[in-house]
């Protein structure tokens, strides 16, 4: 039981806690989603929830963006690079990765369009 606790212990410091996003960050995920939306709608894809992570004071930074694609019955995750342009302030991406499965079973699948 001792050993438990201790082992319990240990995990619990060893855990990064994940941080929450600042008001840039949650902004600037809105801004990227929507994006995203209007460019993989002709797909069926359907934007469920992007999360992006701005270091420092940075314009561009790293996104997940969860997805769904109803009609597939597929659940996904695209591995996002986003910025903003200084000049016109627009956002600008790029998916780097897409990972899929079946939404029902959880198994890898692949995202290509059906």
């Amino acid at each position: 039981m001792r050993a438990l606790l201790v082992l319990t212990a240990a995990v619990a410091v060893a855990t990064p806690v994940a941080r929450a996003m600042t008001p840039r960050e949650a902004l600037f995920s809105t801004e990227v989603g929507i994006s995203m939306q209007r460019t993989y709608q002709a797909y069926g894809v359907r934007m469920t929830k992007v999360i992006c992570r701005l270091p420092g004071k940075t314009s561009s930074g790293h996104c997940t963006a969860r997805f769904t694609m109803p009609y597939s019955g597929l659940t996904g995750t695209f591995i996002v690079s986003a910025g903003v342009t200084k000049k016109s302030g627009h956002v600008h991406w790029k998916a780097t990765s897409a990972r899929c499965k079946v939404a029902k079973t959880g198994k890898p699948a692949s995202c290509a369009p059906r």
